[in-house]
C-alpha cells in the first residue's frame, strides 16, 4: 500500500529503495507482534535521520538532516508458504512531517 492504494513488487522495491537511502540510520523497533490465521499485526517504532534526498511519485524533498521517532503498525497478509502477499501499515504521519520539518503539501497529488 502506498497513499491508501495498491502498488506492485517493482514500484515497492523503488519506494524502499529511496527511503532507505534519505534514512540510512533507519531504525525500527518491534513492540508487539500478534497472528490469526493468514493476519500479521505488527506495532512498531520507527525511527531516523533525513539525510539525503527523499525522492518518492516523482517527487524529490529535500534533505532537513532532522530525525524523527513515531510508533506505527504495519498489517501483513501471509500465503500458505508463509510468504507476505500483502501489506499495509498506518503511523502517526502528521508528527513524522513535524518532527522531520517537512510541509506535508508536498505529497499531495500533482
Amino acid at each position: 500500500m502506498l497513499g491508501g492504494q495498491s502498488i506492485g513488487k517493482e514500484i515497492y522495491l523503488k519506494v524502499c529503495e529511496s527511503f532507505f537511502k534519505a534514512f540510512p540510520d533507519l531504525k525500527e523497533k518491534l513492540v508487539s507482534i500478534l497472528s490469526k490465521g493468514d493476519t500479521v499485526a505488527c506495532e512498531l517504532i520507527e525511527s531516523g535521520t533525513m539525510k539525503a534526498p527523499y525522492e518518492i511519485e516523482g517527487r524529490s524533498v529535500a534533505p532537513t538532516n532532522r530525525s524523527y521517532r513515531v510508533p506505527f503498525a504495519a498489517f501483513f497478509r501471509v500465503n500458505a508458504q508463509g510468504l507476505i502477499v500483502e501489506q499495509g501499515h498506518y503511523g502517526e504521519r502528521q508528527a513524522w512531517f513535524q518532527q522531520l520539518g517537512i510541509d506535508p503539501r508536498v505529497f499531495l497529488p500533482q
